[in-house]
């Protein structure tokens, strides 16, 4: 089965683990999503099947959390639902409720 990602309006058709090409499809796709994040701000990943990501890591045995979001030092300036930051003061995680300059934030659980 090919997995046919967009990222950025190009379509990257990627194999399935085990089908010819897999390693060459997934080398252009990976160059393209990271020149594209380190040169602007605001892309969009859309996968065929639904999800626009899926993060997996180790789930026998994991050394490191398959997912990492990086704290920052203060609250962004602006946000749309949904957007997610950690505090680098307290450590909660913080989700964006209403979209706006500087939007509205709240802590996600007990925290």
């Amino acid at each position: 089965m090919i997995i046919s990602v967009v990222f950025n309006g190009t379509t990257y058709s990627i194999p399935s683990p085990g089908q010819t090409g897999w390693d060459t499809s997934l080398n252009v796709f990976l160059k393209a999503l990271a020149n594209a994040l380190g040169a602007t701000a605001n892309n969009t990943i859309t996968v065929a099947s639904g999800r626009g990501l899926v993060i997996q890591g180790d789930t026998t045995s994991p050394v490191n959390a398959a997912f990492r979001l990086v704290p920052q030092d203060t609250q962004p300036t602006t946000g749309a639902v949904g957007d997610l930051y950690v505090k680098t003061s307290d450590g909660t995680l913080n989700i964006c409720t209403v979209a706006g300059t500087p939007g509205t934030w709240a802590k996600v659980g007990a925290q």
